[in-house]
């Protein structure tokens, strides 16, 4: 069984990773829509530090493909809609 920090397995359609501002603005989304999780909770069930999250939201790094359909992937184990019409 799936969990959010191990979500299922999908194939996701390509999308180029999104741009340092554009990572911000839907992180931000995510955690809102997430319950209002913290940095450090999306961190844990990323698998990365919470100054990674920190950067990526802040705009200070660009988000790898990896994490970046991680995300994409975490956010369907939550039914969670990404805003990726912008990417």
């Amino acid at each position: 069984m799936a969990s959010p920090s191990n979500p299922p397995f999908v194939a996701l359609p390509h999308i180029a990773t999104p741009s340092p501002e554009k990572t911000r603005l839907m992180l931000r989304q995510f955690r809102a829509d997430a319950g209002d999780i913290t940095q450090e909770e999306l961190a844990y069930q990323m698998g990365v530090t919470v100054s990674t999250v920190n950067r990526w939201e802040n705009a200070h790094r660009e988000m790898s493909r990896l994490a970046f359909n991680f995300l994409r992937r975490l956010a369907i184990a939550r039914n969670i809609e990404l805003d990726l019409s912008a990417l």
